[in-house]
């Protein structure tokens, strides 16, 4: 059985409440770490718990909506922090900052524009290898997607896509109508 400090064992902590086991705020197993989370998210002594574990460096377990690794990085000077409501922030031009910003309903230009450049990276990786095969459908695609215009290989890899999809779906109709005929 795990010891609450002495501030949450009010009625008011979501981890206190009665028939809530306490132990699931300190589980190994991801899925129950991420529904004490998400209690902590409604508690009223989410950032007081918070604090507490910060400041006491708390090794294990969920404290104030945070995990072990979380509180690591926030003390860790890799530039996380909370903001003003007590969300968890990473440093803006990354993908985990793109992401909190589109959890939070929020537009960050320096996180939406690395974002666009990471999509772009990995489409241009993606094309390199289409290009490899000789140019494909897919290339014409990610061609398309770049907002660029495909390049001669593409176009014949879409056209023969294209070619070998009509013979495909005129070897089905064939094979419909043989069916049909004879039942």
């Amino acid at each position: 059985m795990i010891k609450l400090p002495n501030f949450i064992t009010t009625a008011r902590a979501a981890c206190a409440q009665p028939g809530t086991d306490p132990d699931l705020w300190h589980s190994k197993n991801p899925a129950h770490r991420n529904t004490a989370k998400s209690a902590c998210t409604a508690c009223p002594l989410l950032n007081v718990c918070r604090t507490w574990a910060l400041d006491t460096r708390q090794p294990h377990g969920v404290w104030g909506g945070l995990d072990h690794a979380e509180r690591t990085n926030l003390t860790n000077g890799s530039g996380w922090w909370l903001d003003h409501q007590g969300r968890l922030r990473r440093p803006c031009g990354s993908l985990y900052a793109f992401r909190s910003h589109q959890s939070y309903g929020e537009q960050c230009a320096t996180c939406t524009a690395f974002h666009a450049a990471h999509v772009e990276k990995q489409r241009r990786a993606q094309l390199a290898i289409e290009h490899s095969k000789g140019g494909t459908a897919r290339g014409y695609d990610i061609h398309r997607r770049l907002g660029e215009p495909a390049c001669a290989r593409c176009l014949a890899g879409k056209a023969a896509a294209g070619r070998a999809s009509r013979k495909h779906t005129g070897v089905r109709r064939r094979r419909r109508s043989t069916v049909s005929v004879a039942a």
